[in-house]
């Protein structure tokens, strides 16, 4: 066999095998059978992504030269004849691997949550327009037994996962809550109660959890504020359209939730000084974490203005120094309460001019959380010991 040959087709089942693993544990109803770190996941799920798109590339393009054909060859479909319809399959399978690629690594911040996911749910058809690809011109499939046997069986795995994904989509699987209370907070904040129809669910300090307002519906995932013997409080803050569905819901209607989720504060949960820093709906990871080991922590809390400021004076009531940063307030500010937003300078006079060499937790929005690790790093804190809140979005 040729080695050019030899190696488009090692890199085509490289790439084959980083895109299942990531498509197949891409799903937490899957990975929660091994895990509930979904940052752990996450990372997993994007270094695979990061190294995948090499080999994904390198495949058409050394079977490309290896057939002396020009570019041209890859993007043009061809159904003449059985080995070209299977090649055909292959460049839609990257045609589609491009469109994830794209708003994923280099515009996702540009596409909201909704276009993206319907784009990232491509995926499942990619992987499954990669099975006839190979079987049909896979010159290793043909020579070799195992590597049959191998697909056969990723084969079934891969179908059974969609079957168990679209049964979770439809609810079933997951613990049926009913809303016992619901309150709005200056228009842009909801403070619900869920209470479990059923089974209680146990969960850990800043861990969240799924919420799917109805069967096929959006699903989106909360920190939890307080799982007060199995009724779970949650702060959603009015963004997307899950804010409009969880606000329709009237007071005894269903909730499916799924998790809980996440290692987010697990190295907080200690008495040692530390520094947390939340931004508006924010602060829902850590009211239980200073309600345990908040007394010698500093906790600066940011936010519009004070009504916003969600379980405020229970915060403050738990931690060592408390400090509010708001952008719009009524009356003579203080050192506790200083008018307008976090920036190096601020952050340096609250903590008196020392360096931040403490652990860092910080919860907001992913703008927010970048721009308070750049000045907790220009302040001193090691990279590793700045903690922020990752949903896995």
């Amino acid at each position: 066999m040729n080695t050019l040959l030899i190696i488009a087709n090692a890199l085509g089942y490289i790439g084959f095998a980083m895109l299942y693993i990531q498509v197949v544990l891409g799903s937490r109803h899957i990975f929660k059978l091994i895990t509930r770190n979904t940052v752990k996941i996450n990372k997993l799920h994007t270094t695979l992504g990061k190294y995948a798109i090499f080999a994904v590339f390198l495949h058409p393009l050394l079977s490309m030269a290896y057939r002396l054909e020009d570019l041209a060859w890859i993007v043009t479909p061809n159904w003449n004849v059985p080995t070209e319809t299977a090649i055909t399959l292959g460049r839609f399978a990257l045609f589609i691997f491009l469109a994830i690629w794209i708003t994923s690594a280099i515009v996702r911040s540009k596409i909201k949550w909704h276009p993206w996911k319907k784009i990232h749910l491509l995926a499942y058809p990619l992987v499954f327009l990669i099975f006839p690809h190979i079987s049909q011109i896979g010159t290793f499939y043909g020579d070799y037994a195992f590597v049959r046997a191998a697909l056969f069986v990723l084969w079934i795995l891969l179908v059974i996962s969609v079957i168990y994904r679209l049964f979770t989509w439809a609810g079933f699987g997951k613990q049926v809550y009913i809303l016992t209370d619901k309150k709005i907070v200056e228009t842009d904040i909801i403070l619900i109660k869920l209470t479990p129809k059923n089974k209680k669910m146990v969960s850990g300090i800043g861990q969240h959890f799924f919420l799917q307002t109805k069967r096929f519906g959006s699903e989106h995932p909360f920190t939890i504020i307080r799982n007060q013997d199995g009724t779970l409080n949650f702060g959603i803050r009015k963004v997307a359209g899950f804010w409009e569905e969880i606000n329709s819901k009237a007071v005894g209607d269903r909730v499916f939730v799924d998790g809980p989720y996440g290692v987010f504060t697990r190295e907080a949960q200690n008495i040692e000084p530390k520094v947390i820093i939340s931004a508006g709906i924010g602060v829902t990871p850590f009211i239980d974490l200073v309600s345990n080991y908040g007394e010698n922590s500093i906790y600066i809390n940011c936010n519009r203005n004070m009504e916003e400021a969600v379980e405020r004076d229970f915060i403050k009531s738990k931690v060592a120094k408390y400090v509010d940063i708001v952008n719009e307030y009524v009356g003579e500010p203080d050192d506790s309460i200083r008018v307008g937003v976090l920036s190096e300078q601020l952050l340096s006079e609250i903590l008196k001019d020392k360096k931040l060499e403490t652990p860092v937790f910080v919860c907001g929005s992913p703008d927010f959380i970048g721009a308070v690790k750049k000045m907790a790093s220009a302040l001193g804190t090691p990279k590793e010991k700045i903690y922020y809140e990752e949903l896995g979005f």
